[in-house]
């Protein structure tokens, strides 16, 4: 590894799963079932947020979004609800990196 590479846990692939599935607690490999499990966690934190005292959308913070995204995938990603150290994207949707968040302050 050169000093220009990152090796992180949102960079490793799981085992298996020819560099297609993100290294997860689950040990799933496959895409498909790994797309129905965020889903379905998905579906659950708007389940726990919307039938909660939860803040206005106007007055989400930072924390919230983090807290928020550990809650739904701290169980499956070790990189959930931490800042992330590399640009990540899903389907042709890139996810706002930490460089991005920089530049809009």
């Amino acid at each position: 590894m050169t000093r220009y590479e990152i090796d992180s846990s949102e960079t490793r692939y799981q085992n298996g799963s020819n560099s297609t599935v993100l290294a997860n607690s689950l040990g799933i490999t496959n895409p498909s079932e790994m797309n129905d499990i965020e889903a379905i966690l998905l579906t659950k934190l708007y389940e726990k947020i919307f039938t909660a005292n939860t803040p206005e959308p106007d007055s989400c913070s930072f924390e919230d979004i983090s807290t928020w995204h550990r809650q739904w995938l701290g169980n499956v990603y070790e990189w959930a609800g931490k800042i992330r150290n590399v640009d990540m994207g899903k389907a042709g949707f890139q996810f706002t990196s930490d460089s991005q968040m920089h530049k809009q302050t």
